[in-house]
């Protein structure tokens, strides 16, 4: 398989800002990835309500097989309704519907 590290510095594409695309891109970007999350009207509206200004808080009991957590204020590196702006570029698309 080829080397693939350089995908490490390029930023991850997350369509869909529902409950799981939330929970990616504020898991990507608590882990050090520069994040851009995208979600499309009529919908968008709700869903990025307040993630460019505050990002996406993780706390409490996060309940899985290895007893990983994550917590703190995820901050996007890019909130958009645009979709070919938020995959220019990107080295890992997310596509959660």
């Amino acid at each position: 398989m080829q080397n693939m590290e350089y995908l490490k510095e390029k930023p991850i594409a997350v369509l869909g800002a529902g409950a799981v695309g939330k929970a990616i891109a504020g898991d990507c970007a608590l882990g050090g990835a520069k994040v851009r999350i995208c979600d499309l009207p009529p919908f968008a509206e709700k869903t990025l309500f307040g993630i460019k200004e505050s990002g996406i808080k993780f706390f409490g009991d996060q309940l899985n097989l290895y007893g990983f957590e994550r917590s703190g204020q995820a901050i996007m590196d890019m909130v958009t309704t645009d979709v070919a702006e938020a995959v220019k570029g990107a080295g890992l698309v997310v596509v959660t519907t």
